[in-house]
């Protein structure tokens, strides 16, 4: 700060004491100039507050508070199942509602608890009274932002907004985690966007009724029963397994440290696909029905109905079973793929700021590369990646001289294929001729 905004500060201090603001306010008010940056602006901006009289710009006592956090921003592709936009309702009974809703805000689903009534009332307080002397944002279009509304007990509403961008606002950081721990919500946004990530954990067994076995995955679409094919062991073996049970932690919550959790491969389409002898479609059959049920069958009758299911579905060839033929080359069970990661930090505008990873990405970030779409030499390229504050992949527009550590890679990541199966832009598949380009591609770039 330089001497001339400490005296305007001086300025602005001594007219709050005239408009007879209290002294626990006015610290708030010098704290908040200080920390926001930018304080020309801000010292304009509460001079004019001050002299208005919207200060504080709450009044009364909270009875009901509703946030609500958006965090679609430029170049984020639509995606239907995941959440982007929430929305928190607080009352001081202590009734809690959680609405998720996709990109397209169609709601995915609510949550109602309760929390008790002092712990409610705390948190009542502390947006209020940080509210009090908030001074209106501007919010940019494209970006990402909150919109938060506080309702009194006399019924007078104020509504406040700002970005999820947060830059030296560590009132609203500490807002936001206090949310986060008091609701014990770690994937709320809040104000700051910072939400936890979840990750899908899936519990397998690989015989019915035997040991279950943790597993990565990213599918949405896997329920428990399913078979689906899992690795093993450190030798690249691969073998069929059914889903017991799925759950979805933070990385602290995880029940094993996340670098030490193998991925599921993918999703199996039917028995055939699986390829289970007829003995194996036997037991599992058996295993299916009830043990009262199965004892009215001897064995001869599981072996003989198992064997006609193997026998029809064969019959069919592989026409059920997806990723053969051209008329499926959008669901292919596996493609090669450019890998790279998002840069640690970067220079920004005339000043060579430092930003830290990229706007949509967090430094280090794992994004998949499409071939080139436009002709411009690969200076913009589409990536697939899990963007900040997202707990699934979107599909972005970016700079390629914002990623490095390339490489080729093989992907059988169900989640990842099959968000490049719905892309409207053009991806590598899986043949010798797709893997000696992204190979050329690699030795061509200069990193």
């Amino acid at each position: 700060m330089t001497d001339e905004q400490f005296g305007k500060l001086y300025e602005l201090l001594k007219l709050c004491d005239e408009k007879g603001i209290d002294l626990s306010m006015r610290h708030r008010i010098a704290s908040e100039i200080i920390e926001v940056g930018n304080i020309d602006l801000q010292l304009q901006t509460f001079w004019t507050m001050v002299e208005e009289g919207s200060i504080p710009a709450t009044s009364g006592i909270p009875r009901e508070i509703t946030l609500l956090s958006d965090s679609r921003g430029y170049g984020l592709w639509p995606t239907e199942d995941e959440d982007a936009i929430q929305r928190l309702t607080i009352n001081h009974c202590g009734n809690v509602c959680i609405s998720y809703y996709n990109d397209l805000n169609i709601e995915l689903r609510k949550e109602r608890f309760s929390i008790p009534a002092e712990e409610a009332a705390g948190l009542l307080r502390d947006i209020n009274s940080t509210f009090a002397i908030c001074a209106k944002e501007h919010i940019v279009a494209d970006g990402e932002s909150w919109e938060l509304t506080i309702i009194n007990t006399a019924g007078q509403s104020f509504t406040f907004n700002g970005s999820l961008c947060l830059e030296g606002r560590s009132s609203l950081t500490d807002l936001s985690e206090n949310l986060r721990d008091t609701l014990d919500r770690p994937m709320l946004l809040g104000f700051d966007g910072a939400a936890e990530e979840r990750f899908q954990f899936v519990s397998v067994c690989f015989d019915p009724g035997g040991k279950a076995y943790c597993y990565l995955a990213d599918d949405p679409g896997l329920a428990v029963s399913d078979m689906v094919e899992v690795p093993v062991g450190d030798y690249g073996r691969k073998t069929v397994a059914a889903i017991v049970a799925i759950e979805y932690c933070t990385a602290e919550e995880a029940p094993y440290p996340i670098e030490d959790i193998k991925e599921i491969i993918r999703k199996i389409a039917n028995i055939v696909e699986a390829g289970m002898s007829t003995q194996q479609i036997a037991k599992l059959m058996a295993e299916i029905f009830s043990s009262a049920f199965a004892d009215c069958f001897d064995t001869n009758y599981f072996m003989a109905a198992a064997t006609r299911i193997k026998e029809a579905l064969e019959s069919q060839g592989s026409r059920d079973i997806v990723g053969h033929g051209e008329e499926n080359a959008g669901n292919l069970l596996w493609r090669w793929c450019l890998v790279g990661n998002i840069i640690q930090s970067h220079d920004y505008g005339e000043t060579h700021e430092i930003k830290i990873g990229t706007k949509q990405f967090r430094p280090g970030a794992k994004v998949y590369i499409a071939p080139a779409q436009w002709g411009d030499g690969y200076e913009k390229v589409c990536v697939i990646g899990k963007p900040r504050h997202k707990k699934s992949r979107a599909e972005i527009v970016m700079k390629m001289e914002y990623i490095e550590n390339l490489r080729l890679k093989k992907i059988e990541n169900p989640g990842v294929l099959n968000r490049i199966a719905n892309s409207p832009h053009t991806w590598w598949g899986n043949t010798n001729s797709d893997r000696e380009t992204i190979l050329r591609l690699i030795a061509g770039i200069d990193r």
